[in-house]
């Protein structure tokens, strides 16, 4: 049996748990650069030319999939050099002081701040489509 077994089995869980969330957010991406069709939908609700709001917002909705898409690799990057980083932390008999977890931290941060811009567009393009008569 390896040495510190416990704990790698405990750091590959967590490196697995990180790529899930890596694919996730990568399909959530996917599933943004479609988005159109949403609004369009909005628009049919809201009894709008569909095509009128899917222009608005053409511009914005391809780079937020693209956004999210790329945040879903650097989380499985960000992963990958945590998960190597704790298995040498784990077989050194050494303590380490400095933690990585700013990387955690502004991957977090930046898929909350898509996540906002994400929702802006979704609450304007839904106040855009009560407003005009």
């Amino acid at each position: 049996m390896k040495k510190n077994f416990g704990d790698h089995s405990a750091n590959e869980r967590t490196f697995l748990a990180w790529i899930r969330t890596g694919i996730a957010i990568m399909a959530f991406g996917f599933l943004v650069e479609k988005f159109t069709l949403f609004l369009d939908y909005i628009g049919i609700v809201f009894e709008k030319n569909p095509q009128s709001n899917a222009r608005f917002f053409d511009p914005f909705v391809p780079w937020m999939g693209f956004i999210f898409m790329a945040l879903g690799v650097i989380a499985i990057l960000v992963a990958s050099a945590r998960f190597y980083w704790n298995a040498k932390q784990i077989d050194s008999e050494s303590l380490f002081v400095a933690e990585k977890a700013w990387m955690n931290v502004l991957l977090g941060i930046l898929i909350g701040l898509a996540g906002l811009v994400l929702a802006f567009l979704v609450g304007k393009n839904i106040l855009f489509s009560a407003e005009s008569p």
